[in-house]
């Protein structure tokens, strides 16, 4: 749901572009400023049913993972029972007429709904849920399933269509596909942080398989597609054996684990990784330089990229948007110039600002509002105080409590660039008994100063 405003739909300062990093909050804002009503507006009758059932879908996600209680598995029972009531008794499915080996006379009616409902359960239940999107073949085929249904709205950015969930589009993909302009994204766009500790728990109870799955299992297969990533893409020959690492390291996740202890089984890979691919300023990240094609949805799920990859750009080149026409302004109060040595030269901040979830609380009645929030124009800051803080999925115990040392770890190697970049501690205060994570060497340290001509 990008555009809240569209800039058609009014006046150009009224317009609100809304970058939305999954599960960082901001999935209310769609109800508060109608983003369904006006992405049916323009649209044929097909698709405005389109639009509806993406919407549909996605509230019954915000509950559950594997969402039963729908009307697709009422229409699925429902052709269970009629197909039962076919064979039992219509005259034409009689145990003579079973005998004759035939499709009797009614035809294949109750095959068909038998078959009919049971697809419809798989589906609508397994099949096209979140922790289905994890594997590459499902998520392509319900990405095609949403395009067959006219589920996406370019216009808006939302829905879903093969070339992915248009609502989860980072900053660098709109301008990408020609959806928005640079200096649309120098205006009133904004996007939604969080702690990424937090982050990680909030996607593990969106994305998990179940009760079954632990968030040190989760935590564990999250890692390894980023080494997979990390693998695909690292073409840096000073990082070559850092590289092969990863890739041999992958190799062995997807192969399985062993059967020992998994905390202590991943504590002698992270050891290993340290070794092969440490550098003087520390292990190496999980977050490396790559190219725009590799957040696309058919190659990684939307869920997977860090932070700062939906609100920045990044750039070979020393001078940032000097060779690309810049972004929008400085990131919790830094000016570009200030993003590029803060960044390493490589990350360019492309949305006008970037809120801190954890800021969002002081905008309750009764509250002083965040200092961070001061200096926000009138219209966003009117949205965010709109904004309720509902969570259709709340958490039985506090996030830290779901952290031990490894985890810790490993989300932090994954994501060292939005610890960095975002200002949130490594460390995590409420939870001083894990003691501090090892040092990781930042993807965007290494930096030659160059002159800023913005």
């Amino acid at each position: 749901m990008p555009w809240l405003v569209h800039p058609e739909d009014g006046a150009a300062e009224e317009a609100l572009l809304h970058v939305h990093v999954p599960r960082c909050g901001g999935t209310s804002l769609q109800q508060a400023f109608a983003v369904k009503a006006k992405s049916q507006a323009k649209r044929g009758f097909f698709g405005r049913l389109g639009i509806a059932y993406f919407y549909y879908r996605y509230r019954c996600y915000e509950e559950t993972s594997f969402p039963w209680k729908t009307w697709e598995n009422l229409w699925a029972l429902t052709c269970f029972l009629l197909s039962f009531v076919m064979f039992c008794s219509l005259p034409g499915y009689t145990r003579t007429c079973l005998e004759t080996d035939s499709l009797c006379t009614v035809g294949v009616v109750p095959y068909l709904l038998t078959i009919n409902g049971l697809a419809t359960f798989l589906f609508s239940t397994f099949v096209g849920t979140p922790p289905a999107l994890r594997l590459r073949a499902l998520r392509l085929l319900n990405l095609h399933a949403c395009e067959l249904l006219q589920m996406a709205d370019a216009r808006m950015m939302t829905g879903a269509s093969r070339n992915g969930f248009l609502l989860h589009l980072t900053a660098s993909q709109m301008l990408r596909y020609g959806l928005v302009t640079r200096a649309q994204l120098r205006g009133l766009s904004f996007a939604i942080v969080r702690n990424p500790y937090s982050r990680m728990v909030s996607l593990y109870l969106y994305n998990r398989c179940g009760e079954a799955e632990s968030f040190g299992a989760f935590v564990r297969r999250w890692h390894a597609e980023h080494l997979r990533r990390r693998a695909a893409h690292d073409d840096d020959e000073a990082h070559d054996g850092a590289g092969r690492t990863a890739q041999q390291l992958g190799g062995r996740r997807a192969a399985g684990l062993a059967a020992k202890d998994a905390q202590v089984a991943v504590a002698e890979e992270l050891s290993t990784a340290a070794e092969g691919g440490a550098t003087a300023g520390g292990r190496r990240p999980l977050l490396w330089p790559v190219s725009s094609e590799a957040h696309d949805e058919w190659e990684v799920y939307c869920h997977v990229p860090a932070e700062i990859e939906f609100t920045h750009e990044y750039r070979e080149d020393a001078k940032g948007d000097a060779a690309g026409g810049g972004g929008g302004g400085g990131e919790l109060g830094k000016s570009h110039a200030e993003n590029r040595r803060f960044g390493g030269g490589k990350w360019t901040q492309l949305v006008a600002h970037i809120i801190k979830q954890e800021d969002l609380y002081s905008l309750r009645p009764g509250r002083r509002p965040a200092e961070a929030l001061l200096g926000l124009p009138a219209p966003l800051r009117a949205a965010l105080r709109a904004m309720p803080f509902a969570n259709a999925r709340p958490r039985t115990q506090p996030w830290p409590a779901y952290y031990t040392s490894v985890e810790q770890q490993m989300v932090l190697e994954m994501y060292s660039d939005d610890f960095a970049l975002l200002g949130y501690p490594r460390e995590m205060p409420s939870r001083m008994d894990l003691g501090l994570p090892a040092a990781v060497e930042e993807a965007t340290s290494a930096f030659t100063p160059a002159d800023d001509d913005e």
